[in-house]
């Protein structure tokens, strides 16, 4: 009987212990960060949960063939990341509140959630694939030159200078967004002005999105078959749904009906294979992105 317990006891504690350990699925990252003692302090074969939360520093994983990097979520009070030079094609830093500089350039990136930082002092996005591209927070430098984009807002302009704003080589964007027309930016092309509503897939993020939509939630995330999308309407309309796969593939897409108050809309990914999900909402003039993880 001792010895069934001190198993039992053994069991739960390699439980308790592989449950704090960060996942990260992409083995280059992984390497990465296991290998850099300044984060994996232990320097042991996993990052735990507290070895992540606790670093502070700055991370450079730029040009390491790194496809995926699912696990920066945890790194909360990380305040620098490079990663560029990689195959990144998404990248969600959501989580990262105190990123105030984040060099993602030379990627694949088809997607960029950033976080709503008090203020980013630079963010280096030029030479990928993205199409539209919201920066919430005041900013003091941005770069996202030689993309695809078609619609781009910058909430708070307030900061950025004649010569800290970058759009060039950008040949559908004929508009940016921004809080206060009178800067004359130096580095846009001469196609694309500055407008405070350019009435396109942008305009309205961050601006209505709170005073339409409440509550928005994705339970149980991350899921291994289905999920549930729950939203608390302001009146009744229509909400166009499409999931995509961290390749930009849309491998779902539904149309629902809102009701005024609390709405629940089913997705079944049970075939679906493991990985991290983005949930395109578009609610009127509204365009916002949720993530949810496959386990």
């Amino acid at each position: 009987m001792k010895n069934l317990n001190l198993l039992f006891l053994a069991i739960t504690l390699s439980a308790s212990i592989f449950a704090q350990n960060v996942n990260i699925p992409d083995a280059n990252f992984k390497a990465a960060l296991v290998g850099n003692s300044s984060i994996n302090t232990n320097m042991d074969t996993e990052i735990q949960t507290s070895e992540a939360t606790a670093f502070t520093g700055t991370m450079n994983v730029s040009n390491l063939s790194i496809s995926d990097l699912t696990g920066i979520e945890a790194f909360t009070a990380l305040t620098y990341l490079d990663c560029s030079s990689n195959q990144l094609t998404s990248l969600d830093v959501s989580q990262n509140n105190n990123i105030n500089l984040l060099v993602c350039n030379y990627n694949q990136l088809s997607t960029l959630i950033l976080s709503q930082n008090t203020v980013y002092y630079a963010v280096h996005c030029d030479y990928n694939l993205l199409t539209n591209l919201i920066i919430s927070s005041p900013i003091h430098s941005l770069d996202c030159s030689n993309n695809q984009l078609t619609c781009l807002n910058i909430l708070d302009n307030s900061l950025l200078t004649a010569d800290s704003l970058y759009t060039t080589n950008n040949s559908s964007l004929s508009c940016i967004q921004v809080s206060n027309t009178s800067v004359n930016y130096t580095y846009i092309d001469s196609w694309t002005s500055t407008s405070t509503n350019c009435n396109n897939a942008c305009s309205s993020v961050g601006i209505k999105e709170q005073d339409l939509l409440s509550n928005i939630i994705l339970s149980p995330n991350p899921t291994k078959s289905t999920f549930v999308l729950g939203v608390t309407s302001s009146r009744n309309a229509v909400l166009n749904m499409s999931l995509t796969n961290s390749l930009g593939q849309v491998v779902l897409s539904k149309q629902s009906n809102l009701n005024i108050g609390l709405n629940e809309i089913n997705f079944d990914i049970q075939n679906q294979p493991s990985g991290i999900y983005f949930m395109s909402i578009n609610y009127e003039n509204n365009h916002f992105t949720k993530k949810i993880m496959k386990q």
